[in-house]
């Protein structure tokens, strides 16, 4: 024991009980006296006589009169039932308490009390009991969590424990050490978790990922400052402004640097930290953080795994854009020994956030564009440099997300509009004309046929009138074979704009239905030649019409005028034009000397060329008087 005396020095006080010599392991002063925990049991100071003395029926307590391997570590002032007692922590023997009033122990020995089971103590590893400035004492335990001394109803301990999955509770239950801020909420140390900040209102844990898992004890300046022992050396935490510092100490005697806990001064608030055989006193003001934060430099850049470092050094960094997978690795050259760089990096155009990484970034289907890596360094969590490293970095995007390809589909999407549109138009159009060619054949054919019938209806009457037996009947042949010309026209006309009929093979059994029994009739041989390639084809309704009704004009000549006996009818596909060839025996006639209206070079032969130039086809006529005629109408298909 060192008693400091009014003049700053030290005088040694040995501490002997009967002859041995105790090791002070902690010590607790109240109004009145100061307690010294060692390992072999509590004493009471006097400081009048210089010497220590033992509570009162210390001797007769199984537990305290000698701690069997072990110390006391801690001690706090408190009531249980009314009583005065003084809590006491010999490390691996659960909880004891003397009773002032009582004057004697009452530990896990005491068969009447059973501490053990009613104040809920799940742990003999006790090592420490913390007070608060409201009163409220907190028990930091090895096995079982942050302990909260509870005294209503009657005295136990409550435990706020990991509960995995849980991150509003503590990582690791092995408390070693508690202090309290100025708003009365708890920093608990853990021996493998590291520095935990405890809402005393919420109940919530929030861990500070920077501290050293192994910590030990721990102080709060006036200032707010955490500091805190852990791994050998000194460290500090600012909750302002969330910056971790390390302090290198001298370890005077090489003995693995300063451990246990950490003495606040009252009043001037020094603080004390101690290592094997020495201690280092100091003010937490006068320490002065003279580490520089790192530079970072660029060691590689690798796209799909493959190094590519000399793109480093070009300026800044072209890539395709099916390279866009690649990786940047850095490193920040440090001189503080045991304090590895901490990295954080971020690719502006993609993040919008630093993320923290241990020297190596890593991106993948990136779209194309311009990017900036930057990259920055500390050897103090939560204070980074200011100096920042960054790296420009363009893909090239590809041709169907540039905007040139843009402006192309846009104008080829208006193209196929314009397309589409014209096509609608041009099928109302052609639809139109349809309509207006059914009604001119319509008007021209039916309408001219009406008047005729009308016009000879009136004849007939004026006969009857007149007792022309013999003309009345010749009209009413003329109104009879008129009105059948009709019918035959409007079922043409029917037949031709039905789309079930565009088929060829529907088109030749018509030509030939119609023609064979007429010819038939006057004893003429009909030949019908097709390729079977024809009947697969589909001609629309215009060239449909108009084809058939050429084929109906030539038979109706040939029965007319070609005084033949046989008719040859030929249709061929060859190089994508359909031909029909109409081919007689007759008379045939001559086309310059001709003038009759009912012949081929009257009315007859103007329709088929009429038909021919609708189709988009040509028609030629051969004939030779004595030699027959011959009608070639050739016309394209798709």
């Amino acid at each position: 024991l060192y008693i400091r005396q009014k003049d700053e020095s030290f005088q040694y006080q040995p501490l002997l009980y009967k002859g041995e010599k105790l090791s002070a392991t902690k010590f607790y002063r109240d109004d009145r006296e100061l307690y010294v925990g060692t390992n072999i049991s509590l004493f009471r100071f006097a400081n009048d006589k210089r010497n220590i003395e033992l509570l009162p029926n210390t001797e007769e307590d199984v537990v305290m009169k000698r701690i069997i391997e072990s110390r006391v570590v801690s001690m706090v002032k408190d009531t249980i039932d009314g009583h005065s007692v003084l809590l006491v922590s010999p490390y691996g023997h659960y909880i004891t308490y003397y009773d002032f009033s009582e004057q004697k122990w009452v530990n896990r020995q005491d068969s009447i009390r059973r501490i053990i089971k009613s104040f809920n103590i799940k742990d003999n590893l006790i090592r420490k009991f913390f007070k608060s400035r409201t009163g409220r004492i907190w028990v930091a335990t090895a096995k079982a969590g942050l302990g909260e001394w509870l005294k209503a109803p009657s005295p136990q301990l409550k435990y706020y424990t990991n509960i995995p999955g849980d991150q509003t509770s503590i990582g690791n239950n092995n408390i070693y050490d508690i202090a309290e801020d100025t708003n009365a909420n708890l920093w608990v140390s853990t021996y493998g978790g590291g520095l935990y900040y405890f809402n005393t209102v919420t109940k919530h844990f929030q861990h500070i990922a920077a501290s050293h898992n192994l910590a030990e004890g721990i102080q709060v300046d006036k200032k707010g400052n955490i500091w805190m022992i852990a791994n050998g050396n000194l460290h500090k935490y600012d909750p302002y402004r969330k910056s971790y510092t390390s302090f290198q100490l001298p370890d005077v005697e090489k003995t693995g640097g300063v451990r246990g806990s950490i003495f606040k001064e009252e009043g001037s608030g020094k603080m004390y930290v101690t290592g094997t055989d020495y201690f280092i006193i100091f003010h937490p003001d006068s320490l002065i953080d003279r580490s520089a934060p790192p530079g970072v430099f660029f060691t590689d850049f690798s796209i799909f795994n493959n190094s590519k470092s000399d793109l480093l050094y070009g300026g800044p960094i072209s890539l395709e854009h099916n390279e866009n997978f690649f990786s940047v690795e850095y490193a920040a050259p440090s001189y503080q020994e045991g304090y590895p760089p901490q990295y954080a990096h971020m690719l502006e155009g993609f993040e919008k956030n630093w993320v923290e990484d241990n020297g190596k970034a890593y991106y993948t289907n990136l779209d194309g564009g311009e990017y900036i890596f930057k990259v920055r360094a500390t050897v103090k969590p939560g204070v980074w440099s200011k100096e920042i490293a960054s790296l420009r970095i363009f893909i090239t995007p590809p041709f169907w997300k540039r905007w040139w390809f843009y402006v192309l589909c846009a104008a080829i999407i208006g193209l196929i509009v314009y397309i589409v549109y014209r096509y609608r138009i041009n099928e109302l159009l052609k639809r139109q004309s349809i309509r207006n060619k059914i009604a001119q054949d319509l008007h021209d054919n039916v309408g001219s046929t009406l008047s005729s019938i009308s016009v000879y209806s009136q004849v007939a009457k004026i006969y009857q009138h007149q007792g022309k037996n013999e003309a009345l009947e010749d009209t009413l042949e003329k109104i009879s074979g008129t009105s059948s010309e009709m019918i035959s026209e409007m079922n043409d006309i029917v037949w031709a704009i039905n789309p079930r009929n565009d088929n060829m093979e529907t088109i030749l059994q018509r030509m030939e239905s119609f023609a064979r029994p007429l010819l038939a009739s006057q004893e003429i041989q009909f030949y019908f030649e097709y390729d079977a390639s024809v009947k697969q084809m589909n001609l629309e309704m215009t060239k449909r019409k108009n084809f058939y009704l050429i084929f109906k004009e030539a038979v109706n000549n040939v029965l007319k005028y070609a005084a033949c006996s046989q008719l040859f009818v030929t249709i061929r596909y060859q190089h994508h034009l359909l031909e029909l060839s109409i081919r007689d025996d007759g008379k045939g006639f001559d086309r310059i000397s001709t003038k009759s209206t009912h012949s081929l070079a009257g009315n007859g032969l103007q329709n088929m060329e009429r038909r021919a130039l609708e189709m988009k086809g040509t028609i030629s006529i051969r004939s030779e008087l004595g030699m027959g005629t011959t009608i070639l109408l050739r016309f394209p298909l798709p």
